[in-house]
């Protein structure tokens, strides 16, 4: 998440239509697209000093800067935000494509689990955060391939009496062939170190940093 001031919101370079919004002011709140929050303005819906005057846009989905998603030389920023999760269960959170070109990408994730019901305590009442690097390249017609780091900047916290957890990235398999697209899923562990916990929850930032064009996206 993110917090912009722009001036004019019909000229916000790397900002387009695809992204999720929100503008308040005197306690008016648009939610939506930004065309939705572009309408808002024009109509008067929400007055910021006159229409398209500055303002306070703020991410709540994804962004890109410096162009659109998988442009060169861009960094595109998502976060996605999981309910319900199995105990010890690997959870795909997030689809990485790779086109069929010449690739040079890298994805930072970062990870923010939480207990569910269940437990001595109650829901949420252990957080355990972990982060991770992931590089990827590809040549035309050639199959891609990544590495990704061990976990760094651990950190945990339980509430007097609470069960202790673990929350962790890992990836799958690549899929698709060496002349074509391929795609693998960025994976989210939950364990309670012990317990009757289950149900947890998470929420991952991650980014995708591209150097070429068409390159790397997340979904």
């Amino acid at each position: 998440m993110a917090t912009v001031t722009i001036g004019n919101l019909n000229a916000v370079a790397g900002l387009d239509d695809t992204g999720l919004f929100a503008i308040e002011q005197s306690g008016v709140t648009v939610k939506g697209t930004l065309a939705v929050v572009r309408t808002a303005l024009n109509a008067g819906d929400v007055a910021v000093g006159g229409a398209l005057s500055a303002a306070t846009v703020e991410i709540t989905d994804e962004y890109t800067v410096g162009g659109a998603p998988g442009d060169a030389g861009t960094v595109t920023t998502i976060v996605k935000k999981i309910t319900g999760m199995t105990d010890a269960t690997a959870t795909d959170v997030l689809t990485v494509t790779i086109p069929n070109a010449a690739h040079a990408a890298s994805i930072r994730v970062q990870v923010c689990g939480s207990l569910g019901a269940g437990g001595a305590v109650g829901a949420n009442e252990s957080t355990a955060t972990n982060a991770y690097n992931i590089s990827i390249a590809r040549v035309a017609g050639v199959a891609a391939v990544r590495n990704q780091s061990s976990a760094f900047g651990p950190i945990a916290i339980q509430s007097a009496g609470a069960a202790t957890l673990s929350a962790v990235m890992t990836t799958s398999g690549m899929t698709g062939a060496a002349g074509a697209t391929q795609t693998f899923t960025i994976r989210v562990t939950v364990t309670k170190g012990s317990g009757s916990s289950d149900n947890h929850s998470a929420v991952v930032l991650a980014e995708v940093l591209n150097f070429n064009a068409s390159g790397v996206t997340l979904s």
